[in-house]
């Protein structure tokens, strides 16, 4: 569950930039998600017991309305490191950032690389991984995402600000 809560502040982190004019217009964007998650038996067995399962494959298109104080909002937010996790680094350049984090909480060790990179404001890519170990237990749990999101228009026409509709 901690797993979770920390891969959506991240997914939440990688709409966002510290900049001081987004990088990316606001409006309309199309977003494509792919998502999936693998752990050795060992990994998946002691996950079980501790009432924690792996979230199931994700493929998902969805239409979003990005508006400049939910950017900012957002921007704000992942300057603070979720509570059991540290930055191991951050990065942010006019193409794009990437960041990782180091958490533990219950002697599990979770290990989170993100990166999203833009081109011309029209459109962005982001992949993340997470990867989730126990000292004493064989092999680990991991998760990989990747995104893509291409702008369509500065109107949102039916999609209002801050929400998503699943596109067929």
């Amino acid at each position: 569950m901690r797993l979770m809560v920390v891969m959506v502040g991240l997914v939440i982190f990688c709409g966002t930039a510290a900049a001081q004019s987004t990088p990316v217009k606001m409006g309309l964007w199309d977003m494509t998600t792919h998502s999936e998650a693998a752990a050795s038996p060992a990994m998946a067995e002691v996950l079980k017991k501790n009432g924690v399962s792996l979230p199931p494959p994700v493929n998902e298109r969805i239409h979003t309305c990005r508006f400049e104080s939910e950017w900012r909002k957002s921007e704000a937010a992942v300057k603070i490191a979720p509570q059991g996790c540290i930055f191991t680094h951050q990065s942010e350049n006019a193409q794009g950032l990437s960041t990782g984090l180091r958490c533990e909480a219950d002697r599990m060790v979770t290990t989170i690389e993100a990166k999203l990179s833009w081109e011309n404001g029209k459109t962005m890519h982001m992949t993340m991984r997470s990867v989730s170990r126990y000292p004493d237990v064989a092999g680990e749990a991991v998760i990989s995402t990747e995104t893509t999101g291409h702008f369509l228009s500065a109107v949102c026409g039916k999609v209002a600000p801050g929400t998503h509709v699943p596109v067929k």
